[in-house]
């Protein structure tokens, strides 16, 4: 109707949804001010979901959607505008054996087709900047997750991601993960869920930072696959390709620090594979005194509980004392002493 683009009547409708929501879910719901201009252009400001112990649910500062017209005739939605500032979440107890909580800071995003009956999305433009999310998974859920099969085919043209902290906690298998993303981007995304096939043109990580712990507190010197502490990462994959047992990954830039001492300067190579083999056509790793260059064509029915083919495999190692004391961490002075200075040649 026309009269909900007249402002009075807009907050006397919002009032009223608001109050039905607020005592149907025994949750306390306002929002502060909405504006619905025209054709379908909405802003909210200051939404806020708080629980029955005065806990805030939800708050966000700001939502701004636009949405065309013309593409509702052919069942298309076609955002023009997503934007999202100054969002505050916690699920508490909502999600069985899972919270979630964090903030975002800013969300800005276009979608030029959404068509629910198709399942087929078009994801233009998402950039996210200065966002903290964590999660806690307690325990594994046991009720019934049965539901129909999902077959969106999301195309997500250009992902851009800034000054992100992700943490992953699972207590109850002593796992813990927490990571820092200063630059993320993502461009020719394509995932077909139906067929479970997940291509990307190419995919930077730049300047992040990760954590990983399992099991005991008890942290070895050295390289520890339990504790690993990874910095100035920096991550460039191209055409990659993963269905199935069909899988391609071209890697131009692959460098990190890991806390032991071991810095991996460069990583460079392709990966492919088809129904029946693996291959990897040249792969090699650098570290400031040490190069492995690795080749490798593995047929799968190798890796079969009764194997079949061959696998064949070739690696050039020239591997450093500072590397190998750098990964050993705990090594006599007598072992430091004995281990040749020159480095170690491996042809195999």
């Amino acid at each position: 109707s026309i009269l909900l683009y007249i402002p009075p009547i807009q907050n006397f409708a919002v009032k009223k949804v608001t109050k039905i929501a607020s005592e149907s879910l025994d949750m306390y719901i306002d929002i502060g001010r909405i504006h619905l201009s025209f054709p379908l252009n909405l802003n909210v400001q200051r939404i806020s979901v708080v629980d029955n112990e005065m806990d805030t649910l939800l708050y966000s500062n700001n939502l701004t959607v636009g949405v065309r017209v013309l593409p509702l005739l052919d069942k298309n939605i076609s955002v023009r505008t997503l934007q999202l500032s100054d969002v505050r979440f916690n699920t508490k107890s909502l999600i069985e054996g899972m919270v979630i909580n964090g903030y975002l800071g800013d969300l800005d995003a276009t979608a030029n087709k959404i068509n629910l009956s198709s399942e087929e999305a078009i994801l233009n433009n998402l950039l996210l900047t200065d966002s903290y999310v964590s999660l806690r998974m307690d325990t594994t859920s046991t009720s019934d997750t049965t539901s129909s099969a999902v077959k969106w085919n999301i195309d997500a043209e250009k992902i851009k991601l800034e000054n992100i902290t992700f943490d992953l906690q699972m207590p109850a298998d002593s796992l813990s993960l927490s990571s820092y993303f200063k630059d993320v981007s993502l461009t020719g995304g394509e995932v077909d869920l139906g067929i479970s096939q997940y291509k990307v043109s190419q995919f930077k990580v730049s300047g992040s930072q990760l954590n990983y712990d399992s099991g005991d507190q008890y942290i070895k010197n050295g390289l520890d696959p339990s504790h690993l502490a990874l910095s100035d990462i920096h991550i460039k994959l191209e055409s990659v390709l993963y269905h199935e047992k069909n899988i391609n990954a071209e890697i131009p830039q692959l460098s990190l620090k890991e806390k032991s001492g071991l810095f991996i300067t460069s990583l460079n190579g392709k990966i492919e594979s088809d129904e029946k083999t693996l291959t990897v056509p040249k792969l090699i790793l650098e570290t400031p005194y040490s190069k492995i260059e690795a080749q490798a064509t593995i047929p799968w029915s190798s890796l079969d509980s009764i194997p079949d083919g061959n696998l064949t495999t070739q690696l050039i190692v020239s591997l450093d004392r500072r590397d190998v004391i750098a990964a050993l961490g705990d090594l006599s002075d007598s072992f430091k002493s004995f281990y040749p200075e020159t480095s170690l040649k491996l042809l195999g």
